[in-house]
């Protein structure tokens, strides 16, 4: 398996990333954009990358995404359901 983000070789069979985060997740890299990934691909001559990114991140603060309570308050989504679908449109035009 082969990381990305560092650039190791773990097992020389593979030449793929099957769980990337960009910088929509809160965990992701600040710098790990789409773009970014394109380009690391090319250079390390990784074919398959699967970008995993968190779904509550589009909706809630750090904190909140964090914390889960939305996890056991379905409510909390009524609030920022606009501001996240909005996120969610310009990350998937990408």
């Amino acid at each position: 398996m082969f990381s990305l983000l560092s650039g190791e070789k773990m097992d020389n069979f593979f030449d793929s990333d099957y769980h990337v985060h960009t910088n929509y997740s809160y965990c992701g890299s600040p710098q790990m954009t789409v773009e970014k990934i394109a380009i690391l691909m090319k250079e390390r001559e990784i074919k398959c990358v699967v970008i995993t990114d968190h779904s509550p991140h589009f909706y809630f603060e750090p904190d909140e995404a964090w914390g889960y309570q939305y996890l056991r308050d379905s409510g909390m989504f009524k609030n920022v359901r606009g501001k996240g679908n909005k996120k969610v449109e310009k990350y998937l035009k990408k």
